[in-house]
């Protein structure tokens, strides 16, 4: 039992020792700190590419839901319609403006890693995303303004002639 716990402790202090000599010391530290690099470049890429997903499934939802399964109510809720456009398109401008800076991957300074870096041409796609869909939420709110002007006009007409809803050109493309 003596010589049991002998070795015991020489393995714990051989273990806590500090390395023996600059060969030790270099591997262990280069080994440690390119490990790491390497795992808080794949984290911040895994981020990049969740962020990215999340704009791509806004996307997707804008385009069943706006242009698919609502667009008739739409055409009748201009105003509705703009709210939509405006808040989808704020909401594809942050995440534009995110993608080029706090999310974009990039190497930590002392390491060297490897894999390609995602370039900044779809953060601006993003963001030219998002401004589209505001003007086509302004376009819409410029459709609500008119629609509540021929309302006005066709009660003061008594011709008793429903007005129409315009649809934004935007909107037709």
């Amino acid at each position: 039992i003596a010589r049991l716990k002998k070795r015991q402790s020489k393995a714990r202090s051989e273990i806590n020792a500090p390395p023996k000599n600059n060969k030790q010391l270099a591997q262990g530290t280069i080994m440690s700190s390119a490990s790491d690099c390497q795992s808080k470049y794949q984290s911040a890429l895994n981020l990049y590419w969740g962020v990215v997903g999340a704009s791509l499934g806004l996307t997707l939802l804008n385009l069943v839901v706006c242009r698919i399964c609502l667009r008739n109510y739409l055409r009748s809720n201009p105003k509705v319609a703009s709210r939509i456009h405006f808040g989808a398109g704020g909401i594809k401008i942050l995440l534009g403006i995110l993608i080029l800076s706090a999310f974009h991957p990039a190497c930590p300074s002392g390491c060297t890693c490897y894999g390609r870096t995602p370039s900044y041409a779809y953060g601006v796609i993003v963001l030219v995303i998002g401004i589209l869909w505001c003007k086509r939420g302004f376009d819409w709110l410029k459709v609500a303004a008119e629609s509540v002007a021929g309302v006005e006009n066709a009660n003061d007409d008594d011709d008793d002639k429903q007005a129409v809803t315009a649809v934004p050109s935007s909107e037709m493309v």
